[in-house]
């Protein structure tokens, strides 16, 4: 079966593909048509954006949605970065869930990769990265037992995504639990509340005069997180504000903040798509990790999605917080994989990869084996804190 590749990287160009969309099966909201085509007129991103349509022979059609992107690729050993080592690389970054179109036997398969293969050989890029797919799909299967060794990812990252299904009410949601977690969920509310008598406030922002103030408070409110020494979770960039803009236009946009006494001290940054709630980002002030308000957020949270009907799950993304497997009920398990193009230049890349990742993963393993694992991620956490503070 032959394909044809078909590329859009402008607003112009883009607003063709409107009534492709309808054939497909859209459940996440990057991949959502109105919000892309936004995107591209406002040319917003953080790299080149890239469209590619695949037109089968058989009739049926594909669209993967990414970025083109330079990075600057170090090796990690868990949260240390070796920067001695510096290679560049040129990469098409495929989004989460953004390959529309059900890829139903390996032929079809092996047909996409090539087309992938040759675009990417013929504009230089060194490697496909696809961030996030089902680890159960056809297409991650085949992607997984390439043959080539020097197209085949060495490391490629399973990822734990937890859901829950929106129960009907908060007191239901508890009922699920055993006694003693049920009783830790409501310690919990209550002692805040306790500690903080009238002075405990939830605000909720959805409109588009509401972003530039939400975003305001919660990089204040990352500033002094646990994750910002990590370089990871919430940022408020111009890029952010944006993003966040045409999300709340077009009605996706739904976040919340705690306040104690008048001061934010956490944050759930969240999209609203298709009757799923996505916690995009969480984040408190850890001066308030004692009182456990991330987790009082996000059982208020549960509360006012159930009360308000507008979402049947809560989807908290790819990672394995251990917060995302207490407060849910669902489990799919998901990919991040590679489609490294073959050349000479990527050889050392994945040599890194590989070596650096068997590192990490080893220990990660051991430590979890005896039982020392999220002890020492917290004191090391705690530890890149104080360093960034100093």
């Amino acid at each position: 079966m032959s394909i044809r590749c078909r590329t859009y990287t402008n607003y112009e160009d883009f607003v063709n593909l409107k009534e492709q969309w309808p054939e497909f099966d859209i459940r996440y909201y990057e991949t959502d048509f109105e919000y892309l085509s936004a995107l591209y007129k406002e040319n917003i991103g953080d790299g080149q954006l890239l469209t590619i349509l695949l037109i089968c022979s058989n009739g049926k059609n594909f669209i993967i949605n990414g970025i083109i992107k330079h990075v600057e690729y170090s090796p990690k050993i868990a949260y240390f970065t070796l920067k001695l080592i510096r290679l560049k690389k040129k990469c098409f970054l495929v989004g989460p869930y953004s390959i529309l179109g059900e890829i139903s036997d390996y032929t079809t398969a092996n047909d996409i990769e090539a087309a992938l293969s040759r675009y990417c050989r013929e504009n230089d890029i060194d490697y496909v990265y696809f961030t996030l797919l089902s680890k159960e799909s056809l297409f991650t299967k085949y992607l997984s037992n390439l043959k080539n060794p020097l197209k085949r990812d060495p490391a490629s990252l399973p990822e734990e995504h937890f859901l829950l299904e929106i129960p009907e009410s908060l007191e239901s949601y508890l009922k699920t639990k055993d006694a003693k977690s049920r009783y830790n969920l409501k310690r919990i509310m209550k002692q805040l509340e306790n500690t903080y008598p009238n002075n405990v406030n939830i605000r909720m922002f959805t409109e588009e005069k509401d972003v530039d103030v939400f975003c305001e408070h919660a990089e204040n409110i990352a500033q002094k997180s646990h994750l910002r020494p990590l370089n990871v979770g919430f940022r408020s960039t111009p890029t952010e504000i944006k993003k966040k803009k045409i999300l709340a236009n077009i009605g996706f946009f739904r976040s919340y903040i705690l306040y104690l006494d008048g001061k934010p001290s956490a944050f759930i940054c969240g999209i609203l798509y298709k009757k799923s709630f996505f916690t995009e980002h969480i984040g408190f002030d850890v001066q308030y990790e004692r009182l456990s308000i991330g987790s009082y957020l996000l059982l208020k949270v549960i509360e006012d999605i159930a009360s308000n009907r507008c979402a049947v799950t809560l989807d908290y993304s790819y990672g394995s917080d251990s917060y995302k497997k207490r407060f849910s009920s669902l489990l799919n398990e998901d990919i991040r994989i590679r489609l490294f193009i073959p050349k000479i230049s990527n050889i050392l890349f994945m040599m890194n990869i590989a070596f650096f990742n068997a590192i990490t993963n080893l220990i990660r393993k051991m430590l979890k084996k005896t039982g020392f694992y999220d002890n020492i991620r917290k004191k090391i956490r705690t530890m890149l804190r104080t360093l960034k503070e100093v």
